[in-house]
């Protein structure tokens, strides 16, 4: 259900409605249920477990014949899964929220957009400026309320109807005055324009989020490592823990390796004279990976009915002996169900860089 009062400014308020939304919300409400026992168990033989390798005996006395190496495997596994399991549960008890509680609010007042977000007794804002929206829009697969800034786009709740839709967009194209488009092209959020040392400007991923997930990495690196030292010591006492030290001695490897090649090494994009150049630059060192002369935006359907939006580069590669190009395309940036980052993305470079841009998605 949609509302929309033009009193005071204006405020578009969607509620769900209609009896459909309560059968997935008693389906929620029985697999919750399960859920809530499955979470209880798997942290109950944790700390089970934890108690009788610390203290040598279970929950109530009983003496413990746990060896410690086979433990620890079963246990590593079982936190895992307890991990995805909890998120898997907050996630349902959000969406249960949204079915039977819940409620969205744009209010436009004065220089400010504010968006709150009631699920049950929680609610949450976000603000943005009003000027900095440039374009209203439906996303398509999830019929979901779009508001573009510059640099990046802001869900607001989904429509039920083409009728909602229309009144929507049309109540917030007239508050915002987007009648006509703005001509003004920005990088959308997670990208950012540097000089290299040659230099040259160039088009790379946000430098923070890259360290800061160089940085986790680490992290998980260092956490591998200690429990191949603890598995490795364990070898010396059973043969049984040698097996598990040398698969944690892998992973710590690879996610050690993957942290390093964050750190040191980034992909660039270089635009201009009619052609953007994708390279690849390692400790002080480039290396061209891609030519291409023009962009397309290119969208594509998975098993899931999700839809994919990729940002394309098409070269103008010659002919092998089989008359195909290789690597005639190479995707510079990919989204689902939301083409504002691979589409904004495009215009950047085909405004500085002259290069035609096809992003002709409505």
């Amino acid at each position: 259900m949609i509302a929309i009062d033009r009193t005071q400014g204006l405020t578009i308020r969607v509620k769900p409605d209609g009896m459909a939304r309560f059968a997935p919300a008693a389906f929620l409400t029985v697999w919750l249920c399960f859920w809530a026992a499955g979470e209880a168990t798997v942290l109950g033989v944790l700390g089970n477990g934890l108690l009788a390798l610390t203290t040598g005996h279970w929950w109530g006395g009983k003496a413990s014949t746990l060896q410690a190496a086979p433990s620890l495997g079963v246990g590593g596994f079982l936190l895992v899964w307890v991990t995805f399991w909890t998120f898997g549960g907050i996630a349902a008890m959000a969406e249960l929220l949204r079915l039977v509680s819940s409620e969205e609010t744009l209010s436009i007042d004065g220089d400010t957009i504010v968006i709150a977000r009631r699920r049950g007794p929680f609610t949450w804002r976000q603000r943005a400026p009003r000027n900095a929206v440039r374009r209203v829009r439906v996303a398509p697969r999830r019929r979901m309320l779009v508001l573009e800034t510059d640099r990046k786009s802001i869900e607001f709740a989904p429509v039920q109807s083409p009728a909602d839709e229309k009144q929507a967009l049309d109540a917030l194209r007239s508050a915002l005055q987007l009648a006509a488009p703005d001509g003004n092209v920005a990088l959308p959020d997670g990208w950012e324009e540097t000089i290299t040392p040659e230099g040259e400007r160039v088009v790379i991923r946000d430098t923070k989020i890259r360290r800061r997930q160089a940085f986790v990495l680490a992290g998980m690196a260092t956490v591998a490592w200690a429990a191949a030292l603890a598995f490795a010591w364990l070898g010396t006492l059973s043969e049984q823990a040698i097996g598990p030290a040398i698969i944690a001695t892998v992973l710590a490897a690879g996610l050690g390796s993957f942290a390093w090649w964050l750190w040191a090494g980034r992909q660039e994009i270089k635009c201009g004279d009619g052609q953007v150049i994708v390279r690849r630059r390692w400790r002080g060192r480039v290396r061209d990976l891609y030519e291409a002369r023009r962009l397309d935006l290119v969208t594509r359907a998975d098993s899931d009915g999700d839809v994919w939006y990729r940002l394309e580069a098409i070269s103008n590669a010659p002919l092998d002996a089989r008359g195909t190009r290789k690597y005639r395309t190479r995707v510079l940036a990919s989204a689902m169900n939301d083409p504002f980052e691979p589409r904004a993305l495009g215009a950047w470079l085909a405004a500085h860089g002259g290069v035609p841009f096809d992003g002709g998605l409505t």
